[in-house]
């Protein structure tokens, strides 16, 4: 009976205690004149899973400011059974709670968002999660997939305070930095964001025995090639377009030994072949543009080292046989 006290702490007198922990946890004030019922926790640090909306008294999703309203719900993986493959889904409190959050850096995240709330200060504060992921605002004027990747080109809020600053990111066009997206981004908004560790990217394979990848300037998929600042680490047999793969944001690898398959002269460039393992994997177009000292040019089947060149995205012969 409600206001029994218990004689035996079984399982039944837990369920009651937790049942009624979580009413007390959710019991809800009225803000204001809204009609909108808004959660206060009492204990001094509380995070909550919540999803970006709109209300009736305002229907109009914000583009601009540092606030947003959320719904409060469980964001819980489902189903849980050996063998099952596991998915979160946010199921929102009932009766609705909406809390108004405050966006600690960079632009507020799309509408129907699930985000990380946390309770500080007597404020409710979003941090899109709390897995200390970087995040980028993508800036590329158009949508972009989970597994493309964006150049750096700065910080949102200046001057720099912290190392959790978000970014902002454009397709290649200089020498930057770059970082492979971890959820889709539509035009003018911000989400995860690595530039290193293992990464699921979606990868141009241009040679089914590639082995590193780079950024293309104007490209938002990464570049199959023999060299490059990123290793695949698995990928799908033969070539293709957006293509899905496993990238190790590091392991690069920028010299390769070749062959000259034709006369290489000074100032041009031609096809070698490509040797790993001590075998030829492949062919490339190698530059003699860079330490020529005079030479005119190197013969057909002499032995050489090239040379990644990121910045230029083309191997450089930088020695060979006489």
């Amino acid at each position: 009976m409600a206001g029994e006290r218990p004689a035996v702490y079984d399982e039944q007198t837990a369920r009651r205690v937790l049942e009624r922990l979580n009413t007390v946890e959710r019991k809800q004030n009225a803000l204001l004149s809204g009609g909108y019922n808004q959660t206060f926790p009492r204990g001094p640090l509380v995070a909550r899973w919540g999803r970006t909306t709109t209300t009736t008294d305002y229907p109009t999703y914000p583009t601009s400011g540092n606030v947003v309203a959320c719904e409060l719900g469980d964001y819980e993986p489902s189903p849980l059974y050996p063998g099952s493959t596991a998915t979160k889904t946010f199921t929102a409190y009932a009766p609705q709670s909406v809390v108004y959050a405050t966006v600690e850096a960079g632009d507020i995240p799309a509408q129907s968002t699930v985000v990380r709330l946390v309770w500080r200060n007597g404020l409710w504060w979003l941090n899109q999660d709390d897995d200390g992921a970087l995040y980028i605002r993508n800036d590329s004027g158009a949508a972009r997939s989970k597994g493309e990747t964006l150049e750096v080109t700065g910080v949102v809020s200046a001057p720099i305070s912290s190392a959790s600053e978000v970014l902002t990111g454009d397709l290649r066009d200089i020498e930057a930095v770059r970082g492979i997206l971890l959820e889709d981004i539509a035009d003018g908004y911000t989400g995860k964001f690595a530039l290193a560790g293992m990464v699921y990217a979606l990868i141009d394979i241009n040679d089914a025995d590639h082995t590193h990848c780079y950024a293309k300037t104007a490209d938002a998929n990464p570049q199959s090639n023999f060299g490059g600042p990123w290793r695949i680490v698995a990928k799908p047999t033969g070539t293709g377009s957006a293509q899905p793969a496993l990238l190790l944001l590091g392991d690069a690898c920028y010299e390769r030994k070749v062959k000259t398959t034709t006369t290489l002269s000074a100032g041009s460039s031609a096809s070698c072949d490509f040797y790993i393992d001590g075998s030829v994997k492949g062919q490339e177009t190698v530059y003699f543009n860079w330490m020529e000292n005079g030479i005119s040019s190197i013969a057909s089947g002499k032995e050489g080292v090239a040379r990644w060149f990121d910045d230029e995205e083309k191997w450089i012969m930088v020695a060979a046989e006489c």
